[in-house]
């Protein structure tokens, strides 16, 4: 029995959410539904700019596989997290919310004369969320951040689609993944945003490597990631490369794909607010149901609730009592879940 379902390793990131219309993201020449990356100076005039014109509606300490641990550590699992943020306030927080959940971390995690990551996020009345990110310290990952002793007892090592985007980090998460598969242990992939496929292709294919064992993505991702752009190329092409492929597919519910066959989740029928954390939140409580021995129906059901669930609200997370509910209520069969 391992002590840790899932060690996480993500880009620590205080997140700022903003209600703002179409007409404000054209004026900050914003791409819509997407990921951006700003520099220190970038951020700084983006949030000046928009003092001055809204007030932000939520707060909160994530980056898409910390939203996801959380998610998983929330429903009952047990999870362990590497990431670098600054001794700053921002820093503290982000650690003391971890603690909070229960999540171990590592310990060296705290750099001196950098400042902690932040995300504005934007969004718009249809509710897609349109990132703004300043990596800050969460760039500074590396080897020596892991903690090889927690990942030898994990059952999967899961790992952040944006952390391709620093070579420090790429290098730490290669020799983690082998010395995880090494020992007969799982890593599971999430893509996080049509942005790193776009732009960080050969990245994510280093990482991925000799294949994976889970691998999340939504419908728009596993598109690009065929030359063709062909949604079922995507898939196809993703299939040689892990066991299990999980692609999301919004109002379509999702797909759970490995060479026996696929497995159409529905999709809930709700009313979504916030898409914000949505993706994070379905590969949490994906996790949690695969590491708890659930079957993909299951876990896919579960997750699909957990998501349907997050979006109706502000913010990329549920507060713990509805996570334990969603986790207490799909503990029987989910034949006997009306959704």
């Amino acid at each position: 029995m391992k002590r840790y379902d899932v060690y996480g390793l993500g880009q620590a990131i205080l997140d700022t959410e903003y209600e703002v219309n179409d007409a404000l993201l054209n004026r900050f020449h914003i791409p819509k539904g997407q990921m951006t990356r700003l520099d220190e100076a970038s951020h700084r005039a983006l949030i000046h700019e928009l003092e001055g014109l809204c007030q932000p509606t939520y707060c909160s300490c994530g980056g898409s596989v910390a939203n996801s641990v959380v998610t998983l550590q929330s429903m009952g699992g047990n999870a362990y997290y590497s990431g670098t943020v600054a001794k700053d306030l921002a820093g503290q927080n982000f650690l003391k919310a971890l603690s909070q959940c229960g999540i171990t971390h590592n310990s060296n995690a705290s750099l001196e004369d950098n400042v902690t990551g932040q995300c504005v996020v934007m969004v718009t009345p249809d509710s897609e969320r349109s990132m703004n990110t300043f990596l800050g310290a969460a760039a500074a990952v590396s080897n020596e951040h892991i903690d090889y002793d927690a990942l030898d007892q994990s059952q999967v090592f899961f790992i952040e689609g944006y952390a391709a985007t620093c070579d420090n980090t790429v290098e730490a998460i290669l020799a983690a993944k082998a010395h995880h598969q090494a020992k007969g242990g799982e890593v599971a992939l999430t893509f996080c945003d049509p942005f790193m496929v776009e732009s960080h292709k050969e990245a994510l294919d280093t990482i991925i490597g000799d294949g994976v064992d889970l691998l999340f993505c939504n419908e728009q991702e596993a598109s690009l990631w065929s030359d063709s752009g062909v949604f079922s190329e995507g898939t196809k092409a993703l299939l040689k490369r892990t066991k299990i492929l999980v692609v999301t597919r919004g109002s379509k519910g999702a797909w759970i794909l490995t060479q026996s066959g696929c497995t159409k989740i529905p999709a809930e029928a709700v009313t979504a607010t916030n898409t914000n954390g949505a993706g994070d939140n379905f590969a949490g409580a994906f996790l949690y149901a695969y590491t708890q021995g659930f079957d993909l129906e299951h876990a896919g059901c579960i997750a699909g609730h957990t998501a349907a669930t997050v979006v109706t609200q502000d913010g990329p997370r549920l507060a713990p009592a509805q996570y334990q509910y969603i986790s207490d209520r799909f503990s029987s069969k989910p034949t006997a879940i009306a959704l």
